[in-house]
């Protein structure tokens, strides 16, 4: 079991370090986030490309098609964590106001490289399609986005593994970049 489960975290990094070495390399590779309790994806609310809109848990659209680039993000590594970097507006995942504590809402804001724009994927499990599950957790205050219903921006709260409101499952698309 233990071995197994080394395995699976040795595969974990390495499949993380193969999306997102270089900011270069991330560009041909864009990631989807549903959460494991409500099925919805992380979306830039109303495709918004201004600073402070909120990132909310919305009804996921299909990669690839028209419209759905405001819920896909690149991994751009950064101060030994990564950036979430929406798609249609190049911008960050931010905690708004800098907060550390519960409660602290996730909205989108110009790409600093700052520590309230940084996060660490914690694996959490694999499904049986092969996709994975993770935490996200800010690199800033270590707490974990956690869902909110849809039009209420996702927030941070002490992470909790046990947790389906925690749990996002990650869906890649390559569009056709460098990697």
């Amino acid at each position: 079991m233990v071995k197994r489960m080394m395995m699976t975290i040795a595969a974990t990094a390495v499949a993380l370090l193969t999306l997102a070495p270089s900011s270069a390399q991330a560009a041909g590779w864009q990631l989807q986030y549903s959460n494991a309790a409500s099925g919805k994806c992380l979306d830039v609310q109303g495709s918004s490309g201004a600073n402070g809109a909120n990132i909310q848990e919305y009804t996921c659209k299909s990669l690839g098609t028209s419209g759905a680039a405001n819920q896909q993000f690149e991994l751009v590594a950064s101060g030994g964590a990564y950036q979430l970097v929406a798609a249609h507006s190049g911008k960050c995942v931010d905690l708004r106001d800098w907060s550390a504590s519960d409660g602290g809402a996730a909205q989108q804001w110009s790409c600093t490289g700052a520590a309230n724009q940084q996060w660490n994927l914690v694996y959490h499990s694999t499904n049986t399609n092969g996709s994975t599950n993770y935490l996200i957790q800010s690199a800033y205050s270590g707490k974990c986005l956690t869902r909110a219903t849809s039009g209420n921006p996702v927030y941070q709260l002490t992470c909790n593994s046990g947790s389906t409101q925690q749990v996002w499952r990650q869906k890649l698309r390559d569009v056709g970049g460098t990697a």
